[in-house]
């Protein structure tokens, strides 16, 4: 096995109706080390699919531990299809190193590449995992909550702590899509246009003051289906402006309540029958100053005025353009009921432009809650906003000073650390070393030249110091001498075998050259 390159142990392509085959670069230990998906299906080594060498020899890898994947007749991917060749190096180890055997470089070898490429594999799966970034508190817990409390909702994040928590259940999420297409009807710029036209604080009083008698909305968003073309055409010839006076007159709650009483379909079909050129001329003969002045009356200043402001062609062509039966319904979708309705999502399309206050109870900015109160706090404490001193300029760099950001030209930045605006290179006390070769590479040992450094092969390297490649053992002349017994102990004498050194202790050496001693010649003494 070669060197583990830092690769991800994943490959894709895109089939070609044929068998392929299809390489992957990542290394294995044996064939069956490998996963193979088609589209999102698992297949099956031996019968959908070989793994082999770039000799296409079956069931071997090649000796750099890459190899390739070759599909059976019948199971070619179409074009159409997305092949994925995915690492599956078990998490398992079969090598044992027993004491007093065989400890050679290949066995370690193999154990330390088998526990790279695992860790490969974990580290593209912890990729395409939830995980927190790096930055984040070292409290925070992205353990998911109890299989209890979250069934049949959405993946939510606490507003505090960014926890995983129990989102909103699945049902409400869809209902609130289906709301959210519906409103998104009324999203369009000429929309938009028109409700900030209607936006002003004369009209919100105006609403204000029809939002009491909310109670009669239901009633009348009921009927929503009968506002046809001919009816809202019929409503077109009635709005001139001698009508819009008469109207103003009659605006009272009475009369309001009395309209919602003739809202049905019969008096709406009568209505329609009645709105003809001629029917409206007799109305407005009707309009009479006696009339009108008992009508006026009942026809309060700020009403009036209220309603004039509103009793214009633009407001009344952005009112036909609303009297539609989808957007008619959308409405009574969000009129709900009592006097307070209540909008619980409204989501836009296209920008918003408020010409008034906006007040709203939360507020989040990409998902994230804005928590920050409505007064800043400035500093350098945490949590505090950062503010510039009079000293910043464009393309400065920013440093502390007391309570504010200062701004650091590149040569006071340079200052400040005690650095210098260029390097001197050479061999030389306190240069930098550049490379002084054009032959590089990669593996390779550094070598000082006059100027700087210089690439060495394993064999440049034997051949500049001497060295050979390889020891030759034995007990021949220029061998190196390796310990050729299995008892070889502390201060004990080394003694030639045919192929090395074993040890012999201090009396097994008397022994061995038929020496006599201390303790011997002592006794022979005192024997004497």
């Amino acid at each position: 096995m070669t060197n583990i390159t830092s690769t991800v142990r994943w490959k894709s392509y895109t089939g070609n109706g044929s068998a392929g085959p299809f390489e992957f670069a990542f290394q294995i230990n044996a064939y069956t080390e490998v996963k193979v998906y088609v589209d999102s299906t698992l297949k099956t080594a031996g019968s959908h699919y070989n793994v082999e060498n770039s000799s296409s020899e079956t069931s071997k890898i090649n000796t750099d531990g890459t190899g390739r994947v070759r599909f059976t007749s019948s199971n070619f991917p179409t074009s159409s299809q997305t092949i994925t060749i995915v690492s599956n190096v078990p998490l398992a180890r079969t090598s044992v190193y027993s004491t007093g055997g065989p400890f050679t470089a290949s066995a370690l070898e193999t154990d330390f590449d088998t526990t790279l490429m695992v860790q490969q594999q974990i580290d593209k799966k912890l990729d395409r995992a939830l995980v927190a970034p790096p930055y984040d508190i070292d409290t925070i817990s992205m353990t998911l909550p109890a299989k209890d409390t979250r069934k049949g909702t959405v993946l939510g994040f606490n507003a505090t702590s960014g926890n995983p928590e129990a989102g909103p259940t699945i049902t409400a999420v869809q209902s609130l899509s289906a709301v959210t297409t519906s409103i998104n009807l009324l999203g369009t710029s000429d929309a938009v246009s028109d409700m900030n036209t209607l936006a002003t604080s004369s009209n919100v009083t105006n609403m204000n003051t029809l939002a009491d008698i909310a109670s009669n909305i239901t009633t009348v968003a009921g009927k929503a289906s009968l506002i046809t073309s001919d009816f809202v055409s019929d409503l077109n010839t009635l709005a001139t402006s001698d009508i819009v006076s008469d109207l103003n007159t009659l605006a009272t709650s009475d009369i309001v309540s009395d309209l919602n009483t003739l809202a049905t379909s019969d008096i709406v079909s009568d209505m329609n029958t009645l709105a003809t050129s001629d029917i409206v001329t007799d109305i407005n003969l009707l309009a009479t100053s006696d009339i009108v002045s008992d009508l006026n009356t009942l026809a309060t200043s700020d009403i009036v005025t209220d309603l004039n402001l509103l009793a214009t062609s633009a407001i009344v062509t952005d009112l036909n353009l609303l009297a539609t039966s989808s957007v008619i319904a959308d409405m009574a979708t969000l009129a709900g009921s009592g006097a307070n309705p209540n909008i619980s999502s409204l989501g836009v399309s296209g920008d918003v432009d408020v010409d008034g206050t906006l007040e709203a109870d939360a507020m989040t900015l990409n998902g994230t809650a804005i928590t920050t109160t409505a007064t800043l706090s400035t500093g350098i404490s945490n949590g505090n906003v950062l503010v510039a001193n009079a000293s910043v300029v464009d393309n400065d760099f920013l440093r502390v000073d007391g309570t504010s950001i200062e701004g650091r030209s590149a040569s006071e930045v340079l200052s400040d650390i005690g650095g210098q605006a260029s390097l001197t290179f050479g061999i030389s006390n306190t240069n930098a070393v550049k490379v002084d070769s054009s032959s590089v590479a990669d593996d390779e040992y550094a070598r000082f030249t006059a100027n700087g450094l210089e690439s060495r092969s394993t064999s440049e390297v034997l051949s500049d110091i001497g060295g050979q490649a390889s020891l030759t053992f034995g007990i021949s002349n220029t061998n190196a001498v390796k310990v050729d017994s299995s008892s070889v102990a502390d201060d004990e004498y080394a003694r030639f075998t045919a192929n090395g050194l074993e040890s012999r202790s201090a009396s097994e050496m008397a022994s061995d050259i038929g020496a006599v001693t201390a303790g011997f010649a002592l006794a022979m003494a005192i024997a004497l």
